[in-house]
């Protein structure tokens, strides 16, 4: 579940202090409760996952009846309080969010939240805190998105791979240069293909896919109805579809005189965005 996802040259694979060192967390306070006290109707469960308001996550029984609390966190940064989810699977489920101590923590788990890791990922040279997306492709394979807070109009965006889990994460491109508008979501289909879509307040595109896992990035032309009658169209959401891996939704938002959104699916890892719902 997930909020809000671009490049064109290769950086140095640098190791980025991932101090993943085993560290295991199993909470002891999980509990059960009655879905009913917990979930909203406008709440969304993904593979069995949830996370509230207050930075609790869930496991949630197939039948939506009872949710356990598998998980707590209490060390989210005040000067940006978002968390990113990837829930992979009903076992594995990925967070990201910035700390006070100028570290991005990815917090993941592949035994349905019994039991937790840690990573520690260094942006400091690359700005302040703003916003973290993450995307992976399975286990082993993903992506973490770092925005810096815009300094003199301009956002630094930095990717990072990791290819053992989350347990470390290296650099692999700066995206400022080609994406110069504000990242909204992130998602890779495979190794090599991913998408992310921004937050357009201009001429540029909305919507970037890479082909060679991050390294460059180019945009995607996504048809709007009567685009011509907003002034800007804004990513909003880009979401896999549980059960295929090659199919997504994809959200954008028409801004102008009316706000509209609109929704598009890819049944072929991106290949064709098709317009179903305005």
């Amino acid at each position: 579940m997930k909020k809000l996802i671009m490049s064109l040259w290769c950086c140095l694979l640098i190791l980025a202090c991932a101090c993943s060192g085993g560290k295991e967390s199993t909470n002891e306070t999980s509990n059960l409760g009655d879905t009913e006290e917990i979930i909203s109707e406008n709440d969304t469960v993904q593979y069995g996952w949830f996370i509230n308001d207050q930075n609790q996550i869930y496991r949630v029984d197939e039948d939506l009846k009872e949710a356990e609390l598998v998980f707590e966190i209490s060390d989210v940064s005040d000067m940006s309080g978002q968390i990113d989810t990837f829930f992979l699977n009903k076992e594995c489920a990925f967070l990201s969010y910035f700390t006070d101590l100028q570290e991005i923590v990815v917090i993941y788990t592949g035994d349905s939240g019994k039991t937790w890791n840690e990573t520690y990922v260094s942006y400091k040279e690359h700005g302040g805190p703003n916003e973290t997306f993450l995307s992976f492709v399975d286990a082993n394979i993903g992506y973490l998105l770092y925005c810096s807070d815009p300094a003199a109009g301009k956002m630094n965006k930095i990717l990072f791979v990791s290819k053992d889990g989350g347990k470390t994460f290296q650099e692999q491109s700066e995206l400022s240069t080609v994406m110069r508008n504000q990242p909204a979501d992130m998602l890779f289909f495979t190794e090599t293909c991913g998408f992310i879509t921004t937050v357009n307040y201009g001429g540029e595109a909305y919507l970037y896919q890479t082909v060679d896992g991050g390294i460059t990035w180019n945009p995607v032309k996504v048809n709007v109805p009567n685009v011509e009658k907003f002034s800007y169209v804004n990513g909003v959401r880009l979401e896999k579809v549980e059960s295929s891996n090659q199919q997504a939704t994809l959200i954008l938002k028409g801004v102008g005189e009316e706000e509209c959104y609109f929704e598009f699916i890819t049944k072929d890892m991106g290949e064709n965005w098709e317009l179903v719902q305005l």
